[in-house]
C-alpha cells in the first residue's frame, strides 16, 4: 500500500512535535467542544486523545497507509484526498477543528477544498509549516499572516490573545512543538 506522491506523509508512531495535550486541555477548558474533526490526522493520535477526554472525535487524512497504522477505530478514520474536492462530510458542523502541519501540503489551487472543511468548525486550531521549516511536499508553506488572511476570508477571527496565552508553556515543551512556531486559534464570526 503506497500513498500518492502529492501527500506529505506522516511519521509512523506519531509525530512528537504535533502531540500537544497541554494545548488540547486548554482548548477543552476554554471552548468546551463536544465534537472534533482532525484534518490531516496521520495515525489519529489527537483523535484518540480527544476521544479519551469525552469528545466525539473523527479524523480525516489522505493516506491509506496512515489509516492502516491508525490508533483509532476504523469508523473514526476517514480517508479523503483534498486535491479532488472538499471533504464530503464537511457539511456537518464541529465544535472544534484541529489541523496540525497539513495545509501547507496543498497547492494553491486545492486550498479552497481544505478551507471549506476547516470552515465547518466553530473553533479552528491549526498550524502550518513556515517556508524556512522544510519538509516533504511543502508546496504552500507560508508565514502566519497568510493563513490568518485566508481564515478571515472564510468568516473567522484570529484569537491573537488566546493563541499567545497558549504558547506560555515550559520552554522544553515549546521548542519541540509546531504550535510554538505557527499555532493559531480562530473562532467563527458568521
Amino acid at each position: 500500500m503506497t500513498d500518492p506522491e502529492h501527500l506529505g506523509g506522516f511519521i509512523h508512531g506519531g509525530d512528537d512535535h504535533s502531540f500537544t495535550p497541554w494545548l488540547w486541555a486548554r482548548l477543552l477548558e476554554r471552548f468546551k467542544p463536544l465534537s472534533l474533526l482532525d484534518v490531516g490526522c496521520g495515525e489519529g493520535h489527537a483523535v484518540k486523545w480527544f476521544l479519551e477526554h469525552g469528545v466525539d472525535a473523527y479524523g480525516v487524512d489522505g493516506s491509506e497507509v496512515a489509516k492502516a497504522a491508525g490508533v483509532i477505530p476504523e469508523d473514526r478514520f476517514l480517508v479523503h484526498d483534498f486535491t479532488t474536492g472538499p471533504f464530503p462530510r464537511a457539511w456537518w458542523s464541529y465544535d472544534l477543528v484541529w489541523s496540525c502541519e497539513f495545509i501547507e501540503h496543498l497547492e494553491e489551487q486545492h486550498l479552497p477544498n481544505a478551507l471549506a472543511t476547516l470552515g465547518h468548525g466553530l473553533v479552528v486550531a491549526m498550524t502550518a509549516a513556515a517556508p524556512w521549516q522544510g519538509g516533504h511536499h511543502h508546496v504552500n508553506a507560508q508565514e502566519m499572516p497568510y493563513w490568518i488572511e485566508k481564515m478571515e476570508g472564510i468568516g473567522f477571527r484570529y484569537e491573537k490573545e488566546f493563541t499567545e496565552q497558549t504558547k506560555h508553556v515550559p520552554p522544553e515543551v515549546m521548542k519541540t512543538a509546531y504550535w510554538g512556531i505557527s499555532g493559531m486559534v480562530f473562532t467563527r464570526t458568521r
